[in-house]
């Protein structure tokens, strides 16, 4: 019985505990849905924005994308196909829960640096972040990608739709440096040869009777197929 009692004592305030957390993370993002400024948090040099808040991202405004985190053996495929090795500086563009650059900096003694505009999932991967001390070696900014500036770093990794990954090419071709690599998960870069590709069994299926995922991994300076050479 005293054990029962001892275990509801510590199990009443941890649920309400995430209670509040989830409710005060709703507020925000639903500030940040009408157009109230999300916090940012990060290191001088990451962003090529204007100073002192002025002026709008260089990029384009793109519709909502959805929150679809990565499968495990996603990241792990990823990481390894962009050969990241100690000291590497691995850009996640739109990290959701920060999985990508917390296992980059935990296994591969890389610097992560994610970019998350959601509220609510940047302040999950915060949680996530400090629950597994990569605090040290891993950055999350709840900021537009657009405005992150490729060249600092050595490893660029997206999951994203087909459509971003469109305009993304412009900004990797004229920012990114010989030798830097960005990897894609499931959808290729428009108009791009891969340095490499593989598959993982990640559960989405690509063709009928496939559930194989592509993997794409691409190295500065990044080759254009002849139907997009011109």
């Amino acid at each position: 019985m005293g054990a029962d009692v001892q275990w509801w004592i510590w199990a009443i305030p941890a649920v309400a505990g995430l209670g509040y957390f989830f409710l005060t993370v709703a507020v925000l993002e639903m500030f940040n849905h009408f157009g109230f400024r999300s916090p940012r948090r990060g290191r001088e040099g990451i962003s090529n924005g204007s100073k002192d808040g002025e002026g709008e991202s260089s990029a384009r405004v793109l519709p909502w994308a959805p929150y679809v985190p990565t499968p495990h053996v996603g990241v792990e495929k990823m990481l390894e196909m962009a050969d990241v090795r100690p000291g590497d500086v691995v850009f996640d563009l739109g990290c959701g829960d920060g999985r990508i650059v917390r296992r980059a900096a935990q296994v591969y003694e890389a610097t992560g640096v994610g970019f998350e505009l959601s509220t609510a999932v940047y302040y999950w991967a915060r949680l996530l972040n400090w629950w597994n001390s990569t605090d040290d070696r891993v950055t999350l900014l709840c900021a537009d990608f657009w405005q992150a500036d490729l060249a600092q770093s050595d490893v660029v990794v997206a999951f994203l739709l087909p459509r971003i990954l469109d305009q993304l090419r412009e900004k990797a071709m004229e920012e990114m440096r010989p030798g830097s690599r960005i990897v894609t998960f499931r959808w290729e870069m428009p108009g791009w040869v891969p340095t490499k590709r593989d598959y993982v069994a990640a559960g989405f299926t690509q063709e009928r009777g496939s559930k194989l995922t592509p993997v794409y991994l691409y190295t500065a300076p990044f080759k254009k197929r002849e139907a997009y050479a011109h």
